[in-house]
């Protein structure tokens, strides 16, 4: 997973990587380490017997829900608006790091306050 966010960071220019700096990336990829490690599960299964199941039915379905996280949290947060959904993953993520062009204007907001 590091070797991915190496290679995409390595294609951005150097006005982007400095807008997001070196703190984020090293946040970011230890964000995903985390996420990937509580939110995959063991439990392949659920995607190959969906698979098989669009190959072979005679009415496959038009959408397939692997596990239950998918038919709780997100399929219903596909189907509202958009503006709502991101409110909600705002809501229950604890964002601990923003990007250094984010953190250099709130730092500014907070001198003029």
């Amino acid at each position: 997973m590091i070797d991915r966010i190496d290679r995409a960071w390595s294609k951005l220019d150097d006005e982007t990587k400095e807008e997001y700096g070196e703190y984020y990336k090293a946040y970011f990829a230890k964000l995903w380490n985390e996420l990937f490690m509580t939110m995959c599960s063991t439990k392949t299964y659920y995607v190959t017997d969906n698979y098989l199941h669009a190959l072979t039915a005679v009415y496959p379905r038009h959408r397939y829900y692997c596990g239950w996280d998918a038919i709780l949290l997100w399929i219903p947060l596909s189907l509202i608006p958009t503006w709502l959904s991101d409110f909600i993953m705002r809501s229950i993520s604890h964002q601990e790091r923003y990007p250094s062009a984010i953190e250099k204007k709130m730092a500014r907001r907070k001198k003029l306050a």
